[in-house]
């Protein structure tokens, strides 16, 4: 069975994230997607504020380090249906996929 991720931000300083739609929020930042044989990717989740941009909310994914090249999960990238000013990821992996690095203050 798959397992579909989201990832957005909102306000200017939540970053959510839904497994199989159940959602939690936590802090911004770059969490990590891996399966137990190590392949996996980085999404960092940003609110974005400055010259170029009026305060919106940025999410990309990044390879785990340079000798792992980004694993051939789906992913799709489209406005957020929670949130108009922030993008929203989806991410659809194999079971047994896990998340790293959300702090939600509560050790997810």
């Amino acid at each position: 069975m798959a397992i579909t991720w989201k990832f957005w931000g909102a306000s200017d300083d939540l970053a959510y994230f839904a497994r199989n739609g159940d959602v939690d929020e936590g802090s911004p930042g770059t969490f990590k997607l891996s399966n137990p044989e190590g392949e996996g990717l980085l999404i960092t989740v940003a609110y974005a504020q400055g010259e170029l941009n009026q305060g919106t909310w940025m999410v990309g994914v990044a390879q785990v380090d340079e000798g792992h090249d980004l694993p051939g999960w789906p992913v799709e990238l489209g406005k957020s249906g929670d949130c108009d000013y922030s993008v929203e990821l989806t991410i659809t992996t194999p079971d047994g996929v896990t998340l790293e690095g959300f702090d939600n203050g509560m050790g997810a």
